[in-house]
């Protein structure tokens, strides 16, 4: 199993919430409101220099309709 850091990991996540994001049909301000979080922050997290926090991973997939999973797996 390869090992990542930290960094590899936030923009991986990152680039999967804009997959996911975009797959459900949301803009970044549209899903941004249904979270709670402002455009930037949005823009921050898909582009890996915010780190999401478990508790916003949670209402993204809640937001999104996804799973955890659909976000962490490649990592086990």
């Amino acid at each position: 199993m390869p090992v990542y850091h930290a960094r590899t990991i936030e923009i991986e996540i990152g680039a999967k919430l804009k997959e996911v994001r975009l797959q459900a049909g949301m803009s970044q301000e549209k899903f941004g409101t249904a979270m709670g979080l402002s455009h930037a922050q949005v823009q921050k997290y898909e582009q890996g220099k915010n780190r999401i926090a478990v508790s916003t991973l949670v209402g993204i997939c809640e937001v999104l309709g996804a799973k955890p999973m659909d976000f962490l797996d490649p990592y086990f």
